[in-house]
């Protein structure tokens, strides 16, 4: 993208803010942060993978270190325990940030489909209110 497409491109995201009421930039705000939070959720699960099963293939190695031994006193004794105990964590925030995605996808959705309807009742309702000579000019 150049840099005459980029500084066009932030015209028209100008342009489009413009023309969100008070309430629609809020509700705009509110989705960029439940998108940030999914984002970083989605991060830190894709990254968890690789520790995850570092821990599952050589669980012995893992029993030696700090958080092994604070595992231990928080009473998982074994490490296979301890094993199971980090599945489970991994797959509920698995689950929880899909949930996460599923909830900005529909608010996603409901925003632009809103804002479209929004828009347009304001745009016709612009034109309808325009004085008949106007219309001369234009039809």
């Amino acid at each position: 993208m150049t840099i005459r497409q980029r500084a066009g491109a932030l015209a028209k995201l100008r342009e489009i803010y413009f023309l969100l009421d008070r309430s629609e930039k809020r509700h705009l705000a509110l989705l960029l942060g439940l998108m940030l939070l999914a984002t970083v959720i989605e991060v830190i699960g894709v990254g968890s993978i690789y520790p995850l099963l570092q821990i599952l293939a050589t669980p012995e190695k893992f029993a030696e270190g700090a958080t092994a031994a604070w595992l231990h006193r928080a009473g998982l004794s074994s490490t296979r325990d301890i094993s199971l105990f980090l599945t489970a964590v991994f797959a509920v925030f698995l689950v929880l940030s899909n949930l996460l995605s599923v909830l900005v996808n529909n608010e996603s959705a409901k925003f632009a489909w809103n804002n479209w309807r929004n828009v347009s009742i304001r745009a016709f309702r612009h034109y309808l209110q325009q004085p008949y000579p106007f219309f001369f000019s234009r039809n």
